[in-house]
């Protein structure tokens, strides 16, 4: 999956990385994705659904994030 381009957000730099860290609301700005669930600090297990035509499959995964800097990066 390939995400690109820019959006404005009508929110401070605090509110919009709160959001973005937050599972819900990042399960609804990732496209296909079906679940976000906390392993640990930092750790997330996602299961995503990626269609091409009439076959679908289903992927899980580990997401970790690194080199945190908030609420810069």
């Amino acid at each position: 999956m390939e995400m690109s381009g820019e959006q404005l957000i009508p929110a401070t730099q605090q509110q919009t990385w709160d959001a973005l860290n937050d599972p819900a609301m990042l399960k609804q700005c990732v496209p296909g994705c079906e679940s976000i669930d906390p392993l640990g600090e930092n750790q997330y297990q996602v299961l995503m659904v990626a269609r091409v035509g009439p076959v679908s499959a289903k992927f899980k995964g580990k997401l970790t994030l690194s080199d945190i800097q908030p609420p810069n990066s």
